[in-house]
């Protein structure tokens, strides 16, 4: 670079040379000429050379220039990025310090929580034996009323023969005084003995088992005069005021055989247990679904607690402790929609959207037989009274009759409804089905024939979505979507009390207590209601 400089220096001396120097003519010598003239070639490439190093010079200093301000950029960033760093560890340190204080937290809580396990289990066990000890006493009190009861049976078929025999008496004696025996005369004839019965108070001599644990303590079915229709009043009223606990739609509702308490099952995806006296949830709620809840039985002998849902599982629960009984079955391959015990509890039915009934052993939790295919969705089954035949409702506006010995389809389905049936029921003689569907009608059926036996009972404003007798067959109540519960006389088909209003959701299950006195309905807004049934004449 030094040599270039002075090269540049020299050029710029032998072109400019002394103030007017150059235009002075001088003479030369054509040897030094020569000379001078290729060292100012020489000086003048050294001098273009100096000037393009120095170009080069430049741009370089002009690049260390910016590669200089990147790197202080570059610094700066990296200081940046490293004070965020040392705040995201000081962060992340505060943290783990908070993490190792909730472990230390959730390590109390968890020996509080097994020490409150422990406590509660043991509390469970004692109160265990005593139910067992009140529900031994129970039982012997129950065997008493047995054998009340069937002195009480005997003695009634005894009156009820004399006043069958009484009665033939009297159509013949009024047969032979005035022709044809009407009604109007027949009632006349009766002794005050017999007009005075209450409907329900005698037990027929050709009534079929009403699906009760003993035959002695099911509810008598009437003795109907032929020709006289008796019509009921009633006087409906709720109790106290809803039962709340679940966080969705109540979707079954079932009363336990003894009455004392009500099962539910909920959008919520839990079964919950109430006490019919005082209306207050009794223990925790039964969770192991993973879905919603649609249907929950107890067995008849009370032990036992099934519930099906969405899951397409059943679950088997000590309707005591609350405790899972068993594995979940399972079977169905869509939403479980229908349960029911046969009437002797050996057998347990379940239907669903998959198409299908099918049967299992009550105790093994094992299928019975091969699964009852139909080509329609079944929303609602049902044992007979005398656990021989299932009834089932469909999406496609029928209802099929299956015999349960073979699996076998009984006739052809039964045809009326004009869409969706979403129950039925068997009366507890089993002489009668009822169903309800979408049309918004129910329909009462021969169950030996398949016969319509009257006009369909109209009332509801929308899809009736449950339909049940009472026990002693005399009335018949039904809900749905108009958020309504509504009662008929099974006999005549017409109302017996004004539609029961307080639900402010639809309606999808109800359920009558086993003496016939309360009645449950779950709904859609999250609670359970309670009504009581007082018979004021007939």
């Amino acid at each position: 670079m030094k040599r270039a400089a002075r090269a540049l220096c020299l050029a710029i001396l032998l072109c400019a040379g002394p103030a007017g120097a150059l235009d002075l003519p001088l003479p030369k010598r054509p040897e030094e000429t020569d000379t001078r003239a290729r060292e100012l070639e020489t000086a003048r490439e050294q001098a273009a050379a100096a000037r393009k190093e120095v170009a080069q010079l430049k741009a370089k200093i002009a690049r260390l220039e910016r590669d200089l301000r990147g790197a202080r950029t570059r610094g700066r960033d990296a200081e940046a990025a490293a004070a965020r760093l040392k705040a995201e560890a000081t962060r992340q340190a505060q943290q783990l310090r908070q993490v190792g204080a909730q472990a230390d937290a959730a390590k109390a809580q968890v020996a509080r929580l097994q020490a409150d396990i422990a406590r509660r289990v043991k509390a469970s066990a004692d109160s265990a034996t005593d139910e067992t000890a009140q529900l031994k006493e129970r039982i012997a009190q129950l065997e008493q009323e047995v054998g009340r009861a069937k002195a009480q049976h005997a003695a009634g078929e005894e009156e009820a023969a004399a006043f069958r025999m009484e009665i033939a008496r009297l159509e013949q004696a009024l047969h032979q005084a005035g022709g044809r025996p009407t009604p109007t005369k027949l009632a006349a004839a009766l002794p005050a003995a017999v007009a005075g019965v209450p409907l329900g108070g005698i037990h027929s001599a050709g009534a079929r088992d009403g699906g009760f644990a003993d035959k002695a303590t099911r509810p008598p079915p009437p003795i109907l005069v032929p020709g006289v229709v008796r019509q009921l009043k009633l006087t409906v009223r709720p109790i106290g005021g809803p039962l709340r606990g679940h966080k969705s739609g109540v979707w079954s509702v079932a009363f336990s055989p003894g009455g004392g308490t009500i099962a539910s099952g909920g959008w919520d995806g839990t079964v919950r247990l109430w006490d019919t006296v005082t209306g207050r949830p009794m223990g925790e709620p039964l969770q192991g679904h993973r879905g919603p809840v649609l249907t929950v039985a107890f067995s008849p002998n009370g032990a036992i607690i099934v519930s099906g849902g969405q899951d397409g599982s059943i679950r088997r629960w000590n309707a005591v402790t609350g405790w899972p009984v068993g594995d979940e079955i399972k079977g169905h391959a869509d939403y479980l929609q229908s349960l029911a015990f046969s009437p002797d509890g050996r057998v347990l039915a379940s239907a669903g959207w998959d198409r299908t009934i099918r049967l299992w052993d009550a105790t093994s939790g094992l299928p019975v037989g091969r699964p009852l295919q139909e080509r329609s969705e079944i929303l609602s089954a049902v044992f007979s009274p005398d656990g021989h035949v299932i009834a089932s409702g469909h999406r496609n506006d029928t209802i099929r009759l299956w015999d349960v010995a073979t699996g076998n389809p009984i006739g052809e389905p039964l045809q009326g409804h004009t869409d969706f049936v979403h129950a039925v029921a068997f009366s507890p003689d089993g002489q009668v089905i009822a169903s309800t569907g979408r049309d918004r009608a129910i329909r009462l059926w021969d169950a030996a024939t398949g016969r319509l036996l009257q006009e369909p009972l109209v009332g509801h404003t929308d899809t009736v979505l449950f339909v049940a007798f009472s026990p002693d067959g005399r009335l018949i109540a039904s809900a749905g979507m108009d958020k309504t519960v509504r009662l008929w006389d099974a006999a005549s088909g017409k109302p017996v009390a004004p539609p029961l209003l307080g639900h402010t959701g639809l309606i999808y299950s109800i359920a009558f207590s086993p003496d016939g006195g309360l009645i449950a309905s779950g709904s859609d807004d999250q609670t359970i209601r309670l009504w009581t049934i007082e018979r004021t004449g007939s």
